[in-house]
């Protein structure tokens, strides 16, 4: 039981042999969520139907009644997981029969879809298994695993090992259950996700719900959907398990009544409270000084060192999820180790994953390095402030709110906020500058120690610049450059920026890629840039601002995204051929539109889900501010705006400023 380092269908079995049958239950329900969006990955003609039809309707079915099953264990529900293994089984293996008729292409995608759905329904046969049984089940699913990611099998048995090792140093079965199911995602797993995500919303049988479901499921939503409480995750279990082979035959019928449930189910509680207080053990302090302030605001929590103690933690997690609205998570890198605490993060991150209803409040302790989901929500910034500042800034966090949307506020926010800001200089011309507000410096002494940090790592990266890719490359070098020119009186807002491409890029990238030693030095330049931010004088505030502009990401794929850098370039070649631009803002205008551009052919091409939604979002008001700059300054300035070259540029910033709006919600 002591070895982990498990790589083989054989190895796992006996490992799992005298455990506990919930373990197998687990990791077998583990495996099959992992490797789900690849049974979406079909190459289909007209006479394929019903076999994608069969596949993604046996995955789908094996995957819920599995995940089901295993946390309420009931002879009804070991019915129904026996029912589903039945199910997934036939489509799997009617699958691979008529792949063998297929090119070779066209054959591998296939068999990739029927070995991730054959994965799902061994999951369920280990729901409905004992002992023994459970644990060939699992290993059966992890197998399937394995064949279904030929090009990359280790990110199985990596992904089982982990598992294996959370269960043999104490987690409970329930515990991994309602945990994140990738502790770093494999660049494949984000293209097939997103695969799969479209083909869920595009179908007409109203399978978006499936969408829905995997998303808490990605994240580690302590309930099949999260809006559920305990009783009402119950209530949906038992509808799932009494469902017979006729009403799941019935795909539309099937998707619908589950959407119904859902709707029926989710809502308010009755009785609830206003914040969960989340933690890690070692800030407790931090967290007391936080409830205090939230007593004086009148309002009410749930919190570990006051509510838990003489109950089960589990359940006492899962009804303080469930009871209270709003996250207060308290970032230290003890909370970003924290399984417990990442398990509460998620379970409201899938419940707001764009932050329009602030459902999680972050503040940050100290200097960390943060997960990817974590930097898409603005904190507040607590380090190295006295505890007088410390408590006004913690009031001011909890009763902010996020005022009216409109054409003017958002205007003056990016133009305010977004670094570096468009310029009329003495002789007429445009320039980039810093944001005289975001990029000045509180704490020199902390500043200066990063800065110091920063150099030394960028000096070891840049020995490697050429293994990286592209962008990444270009964002290093770029920083690397602003860096030595200009030291720490530079662009720190456009900085941030370079440095978030950096990191989403990171996090899209097989690792393995890399020369040795790399990745975790790009990893402390990261966090030696946090640093640097957290020595900068309320930053926080302004990017709060910035992150209440809804932008609607569905907006932006493909031709609209394109369109809109396409008209970038050809107004700034316009601006540039008048003699009114300098070099820094057309070096600047460059790598916006090449970043632009990439963007825009991810789209096409499938590999946007290696860049999160922040990306393009972060891009597209970066754009906007931009033009709205530069509008205003043509605008302001007679002796430009009354020449017919003025006024064609004039005009030309006007629709960059429209399309930009049309990216906005309001």
């Amino acid at each position: 039981m002591a070895k982990t380092n498990i790589v083989s269908r054989r190895e796992l079995e006996e490992w799992l042999d005298d455990a506990p049958r919930e373990w197998s239950q687990a990791i077998a329900v583990r495996t099959a969520l992992r490797f789900f969006p690849l049974a979406f990955d079909q190459e289909l003609s007209r006479r394929d139907r019903e076999l994608h039809s069969n596949l993604t309707r046996a995955a789908c079915r094996a995957c819920l009644v599995s995940s089901v099953a295993s946390r309420y264990p009931s002879v009804e529900s070991a019915a129904a997981a026996s029912r589903a293994f039945a199910d997934g089984n036939v489509a799997a293996t009617n699958a691979y029969r008529t792949a063998a008729f297929r090119t070779s292409v066209a054959a591998a995608k296939v068999n990739r879809a029927a070995a991730a759905a054959h994965a799902a329904s061994y999951a369920a046969r280990a729901a409905a298994s004992g002992a023994h049984a459970a644990a060939i089940a699992a290993a059966n699913a992890a197998d399937a695993a394995a064949r279904a990611i030929q090009f990359g099998p280790t990110d199985v048995w990596k992904a089982v090992q982990a598992d294996c090792r959370q269960l043999r140093d104490g987690t409970s079965p329930k515990m991994l259950l309602a945990d994140g199911i990738w502790s770093k995602q494999p660049a494949w797993w984000g293209q097939a996700q997103t695969k799969a995500d479209r083909l869920l919303g595009q179908e007409h049988a109203g399978s978006g719900i499936w969408a829905q479901w995997y998303r808490g499921r990605i994240s580690g939503s302590a309930f099949e959907f999260a809006d559920f409480d305990d009783d009402r995750d119950r209530e949906f279990a038992s509808r799932v398990v009494a469902q017979t082979d006729d009403w799941w035959s019935n795909w539309p019928k099937v998707n619908s009544a589950i959407a119904n449930w859902v709707k029926e189910l989710s809502g308010p509680t009755a009785s609830g409270v206003d914040y969960f207080i989340s933690y890690a053990d070692e800030e407790e302090k931090m967290a007391r000084e936080v409830a205090s302030v939230i007593e004086d605001l009148g309002h009410t929590y749930v919190v570990q060192y006051r509510d838990f103690p003489r109950r089960n933690l589990v359940t006492a997690i899962n009804d303080g999820l469930a009871s209270a609205r709003t996250l207060v998570s308290l970032y230290s890198k003890a909370y970003v180790r924290s399984k417990r605490c990442q398990v509460e993060w998620n379970h409201y991150f899938t419940l707001d994953p764009s932050s329009e209803e602030r459902r999680i409040v972050p503040f940050l302790l100290e200097p960390t390095d943060l997960k990817p989901l974590m930097r898409q929500i603005v904190y507040c910034d607590l380090a190295g402030l006295g505890l007088t500042e410390r408590r006004a800034k913690i009031r001011e966090w909890l009763e902010w709110k996020p005022p009216t949307i409109s054409r003017d506020w958002v205007s003056e926010v990016v133009q305010r906020t977004l670094s570096p800001q468009i310029e009329e200089t003495e002789d007429g011309r445009f320039d980039a500058v810093p944001d005289p507000y975001f990029d000045q410096a509180e704490f020199p002494c902390d500043l200066s120690a990063a800065l110091t940090e920063l150099r030394m790592l960028l000096d070891v990266i840049r020995e490697d610049a050429m293994n990286l890719p592209r962008i990444m490359r270009s964002a290093v070098m770029r920083y690397d450059q602003e860096i030595g020119e200009v030291g720490a009186d530079f662009a720190w807002g456009g900085l941030d920026r370079l440095v978030s491409i950096i990191s989403d890029t990171l996090e899209g990238l097989d690792t393995r890629e890399l020369p040795d030693g790399l990745e975790p030095t790009i990893r402390q330049f990261l966090e030696a840039h946090a640093k640097a931010m957290t020595a900068l004088k309320d930053a926080g505030s302004r990017m709060r601002d910035l992150s209440s502009i809804p932008v609607d990401i569905q907006q932006a794929p493909g031709e609209r995204l394109r369109t809109f850098v396409d008209k970038i370039n050809e107004f700034f070649e316009e601006l540039s051929k008048s003699g009114k631009t300098t070099a820094r803002l057309e070096e600047h205008i460059k790598e916006m539109i090449d970043e632009g551009r990439d963007l825009a052919a991810e789209f096409f091409s499938g590999k946007v889900a290696e860049r999160p939604d922040s990306a393009v979002r972060r891009y597209i008001l970066s754009a906007g501010g931009l033009s709205l700059g530069a509008l205003n300054i043509l605008g302001a300035s007679a002796s430009i705006s009354t020449t017919p070259m003025g006024q064609k540029l004039l005009m030309q910033a006007q629709e960059l400023v429209d399309m930009f709006f049309r990216f906005i919600p309001m």
